[in-house]
């Protein structure tokens, strides 16, 4: 089932989750004609090295546009290893409009994600909400024995000198 978190018009709106299809169908795996800017394998040991490659893919950006780009990548990134069975596997293309970050892990917690506003006292359960206000698109996908979380930004505003 794949659940479409399409970005709210203003960052106080709190996002929801929809049963209907969005336009990306499923949602795995980088499509015919988009670039590939690489793949990496990661532990929780390795969430630094996620957060640097990221960055290194944003070189040349906006500074703020790619800061909020590698804390939604790093969030949802460490969420599959904490609910899933410790690995996960980050995948990123260009696809000529926006730039796509897909991560994936094998699922061992039988409950769906939640994206709502967190309480003041919520220790956890940030991640997927603050991606969803970080990025242009978030969509995730789970079946029986995978999570997939897709995350999507229009391609990146060239970095302002000075």
């Amino acid at each position: 089932m794949l659940w479409p978190l399409n970005r709210p018009s203003t960052r106080t709106a709190v996002p929801t989750l929809s049963t209907k299809r969005g336009p990306l169908g499923r949602v795995a795996g980088r499509p015919a004609g988009g670039r590939d800017l690489g793949r990496l394998e990661f532990t929780v040991d390795q969430l630094s090295r996620v957060r640097a490659v990221v960055r290194r893919m944003l070189t040349g950006v906006d500074r703020e546009q790619a800061a909020d780009v590698v804390l939604a990548v790093h969030e949802v990134a460490a969420n599959s290893v904490v609910h899933g069975v410790g690995t996960g596997v980050l995948r990123a293309w260009d696809d000529g409009h926006q730039l796509v970050f897909e991560i994936e892990n094998r699922r061992v917690w039988p409950s769906m994600p939640v994206t709502r506003a967190p309480t003041v006292d919520q220790l956890s359960g940030r991640g997927l909400w603050m991606a969803h206000h970080l990025v242009d698109d978030v969509s995730v996908e789970v079946t029986a024995d995978r999570a997939i979380v897709r995350l999507q930004t229009v391609r990146p505003r060239p970095s302002r000198a000075g």
